[in-house]
């Protein structure tokens, strides 16, 4: 309790509370109560799950309200079914085929385990950032785009979700982080992955776990948490913005003229944003890095830009 400044009193309530939410677990969506460990008051720390809250450096406390430290995390990999070619609507549909001829009272899974970063957004600096006209205004076109597709593919059925500037932004932040911890703790893009933590409204969230998990020792090395140290996520952090401020594909990248139709993003390509495709959970949709950076016209719309000056 000592190393966390916490209370016995909001220690004992904090334990009140947990037991009260264990009978009512999101089951259908199990991003907010990961959301809610992660954001908690105190470290975890059992066999398969442990993590440590960091200190925020100086330069980033505008920005970034929490730093957890992963140092070990499981994952289960379940296949339940494949599809071709467009991802369906509803992952329980007739678009998608199952793995065997008859039922299964089984699934094939893998187990695996590894290690990460926790970022959770400063949620009253996004919320100020995000109502600004200029802002709203970039991300129109992407909404616009994944509207007419996914009314093309799905008619009148309500949207999943609404393409808005905290999604761009927060998925953005994470490319560019993915990018650019792999030049820093030595794993490859591909062995990274991002789990992003967006919703909207006044208790929406505003999250980034990027980790790595694999089968065999990569996932246990320890480079990768180990940059969630306040001396070592600083640079980080600021040197994945600085390489988003430039592409060698701008000035047609920044004004969204590269992107593909069907990526429903705007400043984004493979020069300077895109990853493989297994680590990122849009299949490299819903991008703009102008939104992390700002740009050059005197239009104010980069949540660090302050950062970079």
């Amino acid at each position: 309790m000592e190393r966390e400044h916490i209370s016995a009193e909001s220690l004992a309530t904090k334990f009140d509370q947990m037991v009260g939410e264990a009978d009512i677990v999101n089951v259908d969506d199990l991003r907010i109560d990961e959301y809610k460990v992660f954001t908690g008051p105190a470290d975890e720390d059992d066999e398969e799950f442990e993590i440590h809250r960091e200190a925020v450096p100086d330069e980033l406390q505008p920005f970034i309200a929490k730093v957890m430290r992963v140092a070990r995390l499981r994952e289960v990999r379940v296949v339940k079914g494949f599809t071709r070619i467009n991802p369906p609507s509803d992952p329980d549909g007739a678009l998608v085929a199952p793995i065997s001829n008859g039922t299964l009272d089984w699934l094939p899974a893998i187990e695996v385990r590894g290690e990460g970063i926790f970022l959770q957004l400063n949620m009253e600096a996004l919320r100020q950032w995000e109502v600004q006209p200029e802002v709203l205004e970039r991300v129109q076109l992407a909404a616009r785009s994944w509207q007419a597709e996914w009314k093309k593919r799905n008619g009148d059925e309500p949207l999943p979700y609404e393409v808005t500037p905290r999604l761009l932004m927060v998925h953005a932040l994470s490319h560019a982080l993915i990018r650019q911890l792999t030049l820093e703790c030595g794993y490859s893009t591909a062995s990274l992955r991002e789990r992003l933590y967006v919703s909207e409204g006044p208790e929406g969230m505003a999250g980034i776990l990027i980790y790595t998990a694999t089968s065999d020792s990569d996932g246990t090395l320890g480079g990768l948490q180990r940059r969630a140290g306040p001396d070592l996520l600083g640079p980080t952090v600021t040197g994945a913005i600085r390489s988003a401020q430039w592409c060698s594909s701008d000035p047609l990248c920044l004004s969204g003229e590269t992107g593909a139709p069907d990526s429903h993003s705007v400043a984004a390509c493979h020069s300077c944003m895109l990853v493989p495709e297994t680590s990122c959970e849009y299949h490299n949709r819903f991008l703009d890095r102008a939104l992390l950076t700002g740009f050059d016209d005197g239009v104010s719309v980069g949540y660090f830009e302050s950062l970079l000056s």
